[in-house]
């Protein structure tokens, strides 16, 4: 028996050929429909020709719609034919194909492992890169918006100082120190810029420099005393005249326990300052006190600027002024006589800078 699709010789009655793997019935059955189609189409172009008469007795015999299913038939069986070709042909070579798999997965597994390797160490790179570039731009960021929230608020503290400055100014020519020095100090206080702060000290030097107080005199000469050690000098905050006035911010010079025929009192002016300034008083309780001797000094960096008149019993409250423009040291001698104990005094004592 030989094989209907490529004529090798086969065993009887078998399904599939050995050679090529076609199915022998099926062959056998397509070929005889084959056949038959063509005689339906040889029989279909001769009733044409004549015209119309008598049909193809094949024709006849199926008739036009079981033809068509027959066409049909044919088709699908075709189409299994090829299929079971193609399952035959690919069943043939399985195991090698199946070797072959096996190695290429392992390729693939080695060449995954060498890819993820490469790709976690990539990745990784990359991420901290990205990661400390992102870090980087946001402390840069945050940089630039602390450095421009500080510069506004210095801004505005900077405006906010001159506007003080400027009053404080106001005040001055108004001749209101004490104004003046308060707004000077509001502005040291919003600001410290160097050019503000030396402005408010400017400001500053226009406040009274008090000679007064024990923590501004810079040093005191008490020249000979006796064993006692007394000081003539003493501050008082209010002292009441021979004329039944009150004084306040007092310094008073007093020969109790001390027997020498002056004392020296220094201050530090720097040169700051235009006038020194006070009252001279004789305190109520030595207003019938005699002392001729009883007067003091005042020296600019070892010059005489002003000589006191004496203070003696009689004698009123007097005013007096120097100036001391360009000193850097005053010093205030101060005249004792022996004797009965006395005292005078010297009201509001201060350094003074003119105002602008």
């Amino acid at each position: 028996m030989k094989c209907p699709n490529c004529g090798s010789e086969i065993e009887n009655n078998s399904i599939f050929c050995d050679v090529c793997g076609a199915g022998v019935a099926a062959v056998q059955n397509t070929q005889v429909y084959q056949k038959e189609l063509q005689q339906l189409e040889q029989n279909e172009k001769e009733n044409l020709s004549l015209g119309g008469g008598e049909k193809n007795p094949l024709f006849q015999k199926f008739g036009k719609r079981n033809t068509i299913i027959l066409i049909v038939v044919a088709a699908v069986v075709l189409i299994a034919i090829v299929i079971a070709i193609i399952v035959f042909a690919g069943g043939s070579g399985h195991t090698d194909t199946y070797d072959n798999s096996q190695d290429y997965n392992v390729a693939v597994d080695d060449t995954d492992d060498v890819s993820d390797s490469e790709s976690e160490e990539f990745t990784y790179d990359d991420t901290d890169s990205v990661d400390q570039e992102d870090s980087e731009n946001y402390d840069s960021y945050e940089n630039e918006s602390d450095d421009s929230e500080k510069g506004n608020q210095k801004d505005n503290s900077y405006e906010t100082a001159l506007n003080y400055l400027n009053e404080a100014n106001a005040a001055l020519k108004r001749g209101d120190r004490e104004e003046a020095a308060s707004l000077a100090q509001k502005a040291k206080s919003v600001c410290a810029d160097s050019e503000i702060l030396q402005q408010c000290e400017e400001i500053l030097l226009y406040q009274p420099f008090a000679m007064y107080t024990n923590s501004n005199v810079l040093r005191f000469d008490l020249g000979k005393k006796n064993e006692m050690g007394g000081n003539p000098f003493d501050f008082y905050s209010s002292l009441k005249s021979n004329t039944n006035e009150r004084y306040s911010n007092c310094l008073s010079i007093s020969n109790f326990g001390y027997y020498a025929d002056s004392a020296d009192v220094y201050y530090s002016l720097e040169g700051n300052y235009d006038t020194v300034s006070g009252t001279i008083f004789l305190p109520q309780n030595y207003k019938d006190n005699n002392m001729p001797k009883a007067k003091f000094e005042v020296y600019g960096d070892g010059t005489k600027l002003y000589t006191s008149p004496n203070v003696t019993a009689g004698f009123r409250p007097q005013e007096f002024s120097v100036n001391v423009s360009g000193v850097d040291i005053l010093m205030i001698r101060c005249y004792f006589q022996n004797g009965d104990y006395y005292c005078y005094a010297v009201s509001e004592l201060c350094a003074l800078k003119d105002l602008p």
